[in-house]
């Protein structure tokens, strides 16, 4: 079971914590995920999904992060290349400008998107 316990600082976008055992990384969104920060995000994201060892990748946003367009665009190509890898990621409480735009955008498909951390946990234990 993922440890919440250990977070690693990266870059000051956000912290990222792993559990060794079950493949699960998860990853806290400490800036708003948009054109200022893209970059940043899409370069790390591209790590983790190359990583062999993750299997599962928790993006947690919160209410108080904003996700704009680029932030949007970001999250959907690291979920293609996780599922093309045959893993997942997740966004787990999304702020409202995700769950619009995820909404609007009909992207249930290529962006999985659920409400709680308690649902990403079981998640993380089956996925």
């Amino acid at each position: 079971m993922l440890s919440m316990n250990q977070w690693l600082l990266v870059g000051g976008l956000w912290e990222e914590t792993r559990d060794a055992d079950d493949g699960v990384m998860c990853v806290r969104l400490l800036a708003d995920l948009d054109l200022a920060t893209e970059g940043a995000a899409r370069m790390r994201l591209a790590r983790l999904c190359r990583d062999e060892a993750v299997r599962c990748l928790l993006v947690m946003a919160g209410p108080d992060r904003f996700v704009g367009l680029r932030g949007l665009d970001v999250l959907i190509d690291a979920s293609a290349r996780m599922r093309r890898r045959g893993r997942s990621l997740v966004v787990v409480d999304p702020p409202v400008s995700l769950r619009l735009m995820t909404e609007a955008l009909r992207l249930g498909g290529q962006l999985r998107v659920i409400a709680t951390v308690r649902q990403a946990m079981s998640l993380a234990d089956v996925a």
